[in-house]
């Protein structure tokens, strides 16, 4: 168990992992020619649910579970690898060159953190929405009320293809809180707790009518931690790159 421990801390560890991550995310493009409606339900179910349903496809089933066990190994490698690095600079002082060493590496933790709570929790619900007319989503114990639906069809070789769309939709959970939201394509909403989504693929609904992906989004704020931790991590660390070698 100790080697394995002090496998798992070296950096060589890590840009193998990388190299294996890299390859498995190449092999993952080619799969997705083959199983693209699969790989697609991943936006709207959690991998629990989502793992009994194509269990059927083993290429893919092995692909993901092999893809998500090397990047598990590569966060573990990243956080033993963080923890070696600031014990041991620690005796020499912490500069801002190496404070933004470790925070490129804490950001890295911060991502695939908050990708694995994307993928393992929170919930997904797409519904039909009519302007004026109330939609229920028990299962999220949500109450929409769209008051308006705007779309921008064009015509391309005399087909109708949808170009943008835009609603306004009143929302309220079972606690009594009430907002109002405007999501637009390409330009999600957040209320309550929630994400909303307009889907641009339901070509078969009427004017007054647009898809809604309603979600629940547990490492959203992982994400949006890491994306500022990479932004200082450039802060303190690209003057440094001016001035001298400090590792």
């Amino acid at each position: 168990m100790n080697r394995f421990i002090r496998f798992l801390t070296r950096m060589e560890t890590g840009f193998f992992l990388l190299i294996i991550a890299s390859a498995l995310l190449f092999t993952g493009a080619l799969i997705a020619d083959v199983h693209d409606t699969a790989l697609r339900a991943l936006n709207f179910v959690t991998f629990q649910e989502w793992f009994p349903k194509h269990s059927m496809s083993p290429l893919l089933y092995v692909w993901i579970l092999l893809l998500f066990g090397v990047l598990f190994l590569l966060a573990v490698n990243t956080f033993l690898c963080t923890i070696s690095y600031v014990r041991n600079i620690s005796r020499k002082g912490m500069s801002a060159r190496r404070w933004g060493i470790v925070l490129f590496h804490c950001c890295f933790l911060l991502f695939l953190t908050g990708h694995f709570l994307y993928g393992f929790t929170g919930s997904c619900e797409k519904v039909t929405v009519e302007e004026d007319v109330p939609r229920t989503i028990s299962a999220l114990g949500l109450s929409l009320v769209p008051f308006a639906v705007e779309k921008r069809v064009l015509s391309v070789y005399g087909q109708e293809i949808q170009a943008a769309a835009e609603a306004g939709i009143t929302v309220s959970d079972g606690s009594g809180k009430k907002t109002t939201i405007h999501p637009a394509a390409l330009r999600p909403a957040h209320a309550l707790g929630y994400t909303f989504h307009i889907s641009m693929k339901d070509k078969t609904l009427s004017h007054s009518q647009v898809g809604i992906i309603v979600r629940k989004q547990y490492g959203r704020n992982l994400l949006i931690g890491g994306a500022i931790t990479i932004l200082v991590a450039i802060a303190l660390f690209v003057p440094s790159m001016f001035r001298y070698r400090d590792f």
